[in-house]
């Protein structure tokens, strides 16, 4: 299955801020968690993604029914370093 990946260490503080609101304009179609291990972070918090801002995480749109929104959400998120990756 086709997972989608954000490579974070790529980003500085502003993009950390508008990958945080995209995904809060999202909200209507589905939350957006990041996991990197056993964490997993609100994509809404800041805070939370620098946290991992050194690592690649996973993102997980949830529920993950929409796929028409979370393409869209995906073509967004691209310029930020995301790519499409095998579990």
């Amino acid at each position: 299955m086709k997972q989608i990946y954000l490579d974070l260490s790529r980003n500085d503080i502003d993009s950390i801020k508008k990958i945080a609101y995209l995904c809060e304009s999202y909200r209507k179609w589905f939350n957006v968690d990041f996991q990197f291990g056993r964490y997993t972070i609100d994509g809404c918090s800041i805070v939370g993604i620098l946290s991992l801002a050194s690592n690649i995480v996973k993102v997980c749109p949830v529920p993950n029914d929409d796929e028409k929104a979370i393409m869209s959400f995906y073509k967004k998120l691209q310029p930020f370093g995301a790519y499409f990756g095998e579990e």
